[in-house]
């Protein structure tokens, strides 16, 4: 087949339009499927049966749709980074450490794309527990993310000296104040802002 590059994007993008949110780039997720593909075709394994073969060399439907689910769209990932800056100059975040915090969600937003980073997943899954286990009140605060940013950083986890160490504190806040807003947590109380007014 001639241009099959441009076939195979084509395909791909018909795909996603399908199973996706519809804002998923097709470029970059077909450079990650061949990617994966040429990983799995290229392994140098010997497959004896037709179940190892499919196991070592093929791609399953739950796995793809895994992928799928696993990608913030660019649409998503932009609106995630401004509700981090917006809420960071409502809490008057001076302006040098803001655009840090900003550049280290985009940076750990990128970085998480990576299935294999196991060090990125299991912090993630540490901090989702904890969020869940933070009262309401601290939750509905209008400076949630520092506040939430002051309580997480008093735990001494393990997750977080790796993370420090691999990447930085600036990054580990990152990640809370991203995980915050994917909790999909309870809207601040108005009731409170007006107090705090």
């Amino acid at each position: 087949m001639t241009d099959h590059e441009n076939h195979c994007l084509g395909v791909v993008a018909t795909f996603l339009e399908n199973q996706g949110d519809g804002t998923i780039a097709p470029a970059p997720f077909h450079k990650t499927l061949k990617a994966d593909i040429q990983r799995r075709t290229n392994r140098e394994v010997r497959d004896n049966t037709f179940a190892d073969m499919v196991k070592n060399r093929g791609l399953t439907r739950q796995q793809v749709q895994g992928m799928i689910d696993s990608v913030m769209s660019t649409r998503k990932h932009d609106d995630l980074v401004v509700l981090v800056s917006n809420q960071l100059t409502k809490e008057s975040f001076v302006p040098s450490r803001s655009r840090a915090m900003v550049e280290n969600v985009r940076k750990y937003l990128a970085k998480r794309l990576d299935p294999t980073n196991r060090l990125l997943a299991v912090a993630q899954k540490k901090i989702e527990f904890e969020l869940s286990e933070i009262s309401p009140a601290l939750l509905s605060s209008p400076s949630v993310i520092t506040k939430i940013i002051s309580h997480l950083s008093t735990l001494n986890h393990k997750e977080w000296q790796l993370i420090r160490s691999t990447y930085s504190d600036e990054f580990l806040n990152a990640m809370f104040a991203v995980q915050i807003y994917e909790q999909e947590l309870p809207p601040p109380n108005p009731q409170s802002q007006e107090e705090n007014a």
